[in-house]
């Protein structure tokens, strides 16, 4: 009889009777063995006919089984009962990717109210080497569409998918900076970053000035006034004979002196947490114009390229600058190049910043920032 997936046999009907044939098949074997049993000479033929006898119970029982899913099931509940052994695989090769993919990643949160990363404009940025671990944005967007929709919303989601997704990282950190309306000499430094706690170690390789080496890790060294301290290693060669490493003031007159931003400002988060803070405060006085200008690069790495004017008067404690130009990688989603000027028409330098070589997750410790460990 046709057999419909929608159709269901009533109890009287057995379109297949796999009971009766199952006792058939074993009645057929057991008189077979019954002879062999009484030639014992034929042991071996007794032994193959008993392995014969299981191997067909359990394929008859199989088939059975299969007979009556398809009967009372019918197709449909069968393809479904595929569909979700398919969907429940997929599930698991998509696990085993998540599980397997090395890191990067970050949407936003909310804007936190302490100090910003490096130059009040941002931080000019290249990256190499980046791996990432990306957060999927909905289905129905891609990332260059949503930093056209919503530049500020868009930043927010590469923030939080940094502090999701980054722990520690390595880097080559290029900087200039004009500082008491002087332009300082490029400087370079190679510096191991720690996000909990807060954690730099960053070394000058090019244009050493008064501090050669610095280490901070935040709420470690303290002095009896509650002031931020990191440990310096002198510039000088000579100094360095008498004095191999001194704790200083972070926000001291000597580092301001020395930098525009002070290495409690260092790193990714805290050029997100600039950017996001200032141009939140300029969006809520309706002062604030944010822009996607388009792709552009740092290095060979394709970035997002954004634009922000804020009005800035002079005073950094207001606003940290006038026009910045800034990159998101479009792999890692870091700000990977900052621009920031006094000026709209970008002609006034107050600081870049470069990151280059960047390696994330190396899984440093705390003791991967101890003075007496590293020998510093």
């Amino acid at each position: 009889m046709a057999f419909d997936a929608t159709t269901q046999p009533s109890a009287s009907q057995s379109p297949i009777d796999g009971e009766g044939t199952l006792l058939i098949v074993k009645a057929i074997f057991l008189r077979r063995v019954m002879h062999l049993k009484i030639n014992p000479q034929n042991r071996n033929r007794r032994d193959a006919a008993m392995v014969g006898l299981c191997v067909v119970v359990a394929f008859s029982m199989h088939c059975q089984r299969d007979a009556k899913v398809q009967m009372f099931a019918g197709p449909a509940t069968a393809d479904a009962s595929r569909q979700r052994s398919d969907a429940n695989m997929a599930s698991a090769d998509r696990t085993e990717s998540s599980q397997s993919s090395d890191v990067l990643v970050a949407d936003a949160q909310t804007v936190d109210s302490g100090d910003a990363d490096m130059a009040p404009g941002g931080a000019m940025v290249a990256v190499a080497s980046i791996q990432a671990k990306p957060v999927a944005l909905p289905e129905t967007a891609n990332y260059e569409d949503f930093a056209k929709r919503d530049p500020l919303g868009f930043l927010r989601f590469c923030w939080d998918r940094y502090k999701s997704n980054v722990q520690d990282y390595r880097c080559t950190f290029t900087k200039r900076e004009r500082i008491n309306g002087e332009y300082m000499p490029e400087q370079i430094a190679d510096v191991r970053f720690r996000e909990s706690p807060f954690s730099v170690d960053m070394t000058f390789t090019k244009n050493i000035g008064e501090c050669a080496r610095a280490l901070y890790v935040a709420d470690k060294w303290v002095d009896d006034e509650g002031n931020q301290q990191a440990w310096a290693k002198p510039g000088g060669a000579i100094v360095r004979l008498l004095i191999s490493k001194i704790l200083q003031p972070i926000h001291g007159a000597r580092a301001q002196n020395a930098s525009r931003r002070t290495i409690d400002q260092f790193g990714f988060g805290k050029s997100f947490e600039l950017i996001i803070r200032y141009s939140a405060k300029a969006q809520a006085e309706n002062a604030l114009t944010l822009n996607y200008t388009g792709e552009g690069s740092v290095g060979d790495r394709p970035t997002y390229q954004f634009e922000r004017l804020l009005p800035y008067d002079g005073n950094e404690d207001n606003y940290p600058d006038r026009l910045l130009v800034f990159h998101i990688d479009q792999e890692s989603l870091l700000p990977v190049a900052c621009y920031a000027y006094s000026d709209k028409e970008g002609n006034d330098l107050l600081g870049s910043y470069i990151y280059t070589d960047v390696k994330l997750n190396p899984g440093y410790s705390p003791e991967d920032f101890d003075p007496d460990l590293i020998n510093f």
